[in-house]
């Protein structure tokens, strides 16, 4: 049993995070660049986030890279080789796929990953001119008569050419070119609702058929190429040692390689254990292709089992080394294969990388449910230093663990731990995915609680007395004061025997509940913006609770400029409890993360409290932008109304809509 003092000691052992580089500038990668000795292959075919993934590769030279993929809705359906099926349906069946893709020959049916949940995240309906629409997250991706082009930069009238599974299938490579397959033209793209997306992997083509469209995907492949060949220029490997977890996978990099680097060498392994070492013996290709499975028969003897059946494979220390000698990198292509640390694949795969100066770990799921996955993919890419060395201390520090009825140790994860589990990671991985690395520079999510059962009576109470009211502004104004304040988890009221305000706070706060797990989850500072004082105080009083640093603005505050300082030098401060009467003029630029626990009611109000934290000259390329609403309140119709460019309560006083 591990001490306290031993998980204590690994917690604090000094790690470097690296997710900051996902907030840097195309101006700041091409400086990275030119720092760099020597050329950096393949960077004018990367993209902004695939360049931060490979400088960051060339300068730790041990590294995971985790890419979300596809982004679409639930709805959409693919061009399998069952016709066309949902993809949340895919999903539900747990199987690898064979999908419709582009690739040199045509379109053609290729393995893909099996598609996986993600989000919630916004996502917005693209809707053509014939009548189609798909539902896609903000930078997915498009093949257009213009190129490759995400969701927010389609314009109406933009042009993507339609492909058909059934009659694009020729060798001549035709269908590259767009001016050949009919076109659909792009009539509108509108936003629809916040919610879960689903992802897949389609490895080397990156992309996929879908409602007669090319969606793009990740290019994991070319990345680790480029990083290959740059640690190759200077010297600091020579060969390298590609897994892949498929045969058909082994085409795919054939492919890949004569496309991006036609120049390079390989070879592909093929045959019986006994051709593929005499192969190996042989050749000097730079760059080996085999699976995993075909990597263990290689490096195993046949041992016979003690009882009877059929032989076990046995690793073999010999084989093993003779490989290792032979190669100066690996790369573990979909390393979520060797995720059990039981597995010869995985026990082979840690042997050679350590002795290996460049390991690169590729995967789109490095974990489903279970976040123990991870330990036995990070310790194969950096020796256990990130997520401990041995399988017991990453379990004593982030699991608990209870005895099922069959007698077997159950490990539930430590869920208050994530943000913790998230830091450790950031040491040797990167997560590089469309909501974080290229989504537009603002992105909108919405967040929903429900109303309790007993302030939902209350409720009900305000609403009927907006109706009684029958024109009477300043009784339909009080009623939806009330509203407001219910759904934020009080009412306020005067009380005769002291003779000011007080409020009456119900028992259970969802939306409050609900504002604290994001808080606690967020690694940058955030702004909370709020509408009522006692709100304020209520936020400011468990953040306090939870020792989460933080300052309070509102009209009470004495000293705005001390209180602006600490939030923006103040590396412990990360969370600015801010009234939206005060947003008006100040620059906070530090925070990444704007949270509207109540958004204002005037849509300009509402412009300027955003524009605190979505300005010119941010140092994030990205900040998100939460508004938190009660499902069945007020809350709703004033996110509407404000998409609307509308009052919410000028409408209501006016009559043109019932709350």
């Amino acid at each position: 049993m591990l001490t306290q003092q031993a998980i204590d000691k690994f917690i604090q052992r000094p790690r470097d995070d690296h997710r900051h580089f996902k907030e840097l500038t195309p101006q700041q990668v091409d400086d990275m660049r030119r720092q760099l000795p020597g050329r950096l292959p393949l960077w004018a075919t990367l993209r902004h986030d695939q360049r931060i993934c490979v400088l960051l590769g060339v300068k730790l030279r041990r590294l995971a890279l985790f890419a979300d993929t596809g982004c679409v809705a639930a709805e959409t359906e693919l061009e399998t080789e069952q016709g066309s099926v949902r993809i949340d349906e895919l999903e539900q069946r747990g199987k690898p796929i064979r999908i419709y893709s582009l690739t040199p020959d045509g379109i053609q049916l290729v393995w893909a990953t099996c598609p996986f949940k993600r989000g919630p995240t916004a996502l917005y309906t693209v809707t053509f001119t014939s009548g189609r629409r798909i539902i896609v997250t903000a930078r997915h991706r498009f093949l257009t008569a213009r190129g490759w082009l995400s969701c927010d930069e389609l314009q109406p009238g933009e042009r993507l050419p339609v492909f058909d599974a059934c009659h694009h299938q020729s060798t001549s490579g035709t269908c590259l070119f767009p001016s050949l397959p009919p076109c659909d033209s792009v009539a509108s793209v509108t936003y629809l609702r916040t919610t879960v997306y689903y992802d897949l992997h389609v490895p080397i083509h990156e992309n996929y058929l879908a409602h007669g469209l090319i969606h793009h995907n990740t290019g994991k492949t070319l990345m680790a190429l480029a990083i290959f060949r740059y640690l190759q220029s200077t010297r600091v490997t020579k060969r390298v040692l590609v897994l892949v977890p498929r045969l058909a996978i082994k085409d795919e990099w054939e492919r890949e390689l004569t496309k991006h680097t036609p120049d390079l060498k390989y070879l592909i392994l093929r045959g019986s254990s006994d051709v593929k070492w005499e192969l190996l013996r042989q050749s000097q290709a730079p760059v080996v292709v085999e699976t995993y499975a075909g990597l263990t028969r290689m490096c195993s003897d046949l041992a016979p089992r003690r009882r009877k059946g059929r032989n076990k494979l046995q690793p073999s220390r010999v084989k093993v080394m003779e490989i290792g000698k032979q190669f100066g990198g690996l790369i573990l292509d979909e390393c979520h294969a060797i995720k059990n640390h039981q597995s010869l694949a995985y026990r082979i795969s840690r042997k050679l990388a350590d002795a290996m100066p460049m390991v690169l770990a590729l995967t789109a799921t490095p974990f489903g449910r279970d976040p123990g996955d991870l330990w036995a993919q990070l310790r194969v890419v950096d020796k256990g230093y990130s997520l401990g060395e041995s399988l017991g201390l990453f379990r004593a520090t982030f699991f608990t663990y209870h005895t099922n009825f069959w007698g077997d140790l159950e490990w539930t994860f430590k869920k208050k731990l994530t943000q913790m589990l998230h830091r450790m990671l950031a040491h040797s991985s990167l997560r590089y995915a469309a909501d974080e690395t290229t989504l537009p520079r603002v992105v909108p999510i919405i967040k929903s609680a429900h109303l309790p059962m007993d302030a939902n009576t209350y409720y009900q109470r305000a609403r009927q007395a907006i109706k009684d009211a029958k024109g009477n502004k300043r009784e339909i104004g009080n009623a939806f004061l009330r509203m407001r304040q219910i759904s934020s988890g009080f009412v306020g009221y005067h009380d005769d025997d002291l003779g000011e305000s007080a409020q009456f706070e119900f028992p259970t706060n969802p939306k409050l509940d609900l504002l604290l797990g994001i808080v606690e989850s967020l690694a940058h500072k955030c702004i909370v913006f709020h509408d009522f004082i006692w709100s304020g105080q209520r936020i400011s009083r468990e953040l306090k609770l939870l020792k989460i640093g933080h300052v309070m603005l509102n009209g009470q505050s004495k000293d705005v400029a001390t209180a602006r300082a600490r939030f923006e030098n103040d590396a412990e401060c990360r969370v600015l409890v801010l009234s939206n009467a005060l947003a008006l003029g100040l620059n906070l630029q530090a925070a990444r993360y704007g949270i509207f626990y109540e958004a204002p009611v005037p849509v300009l109000m509402r412009t300027q409290s955003c524009r605190r934290f979505e300005r010119q000259y941010s140092p994030h390329r990205v900040v998100f932008r939460y508004d938190l609403v009660t499902k069945g309140t007020v809350d709703e119709l004033i996110l509407a109304f404000h998409r609307q460019g509308r009052d919410l309560l000028r409408a209501i006083v006016d009559g043109e809509v019932s709350p």
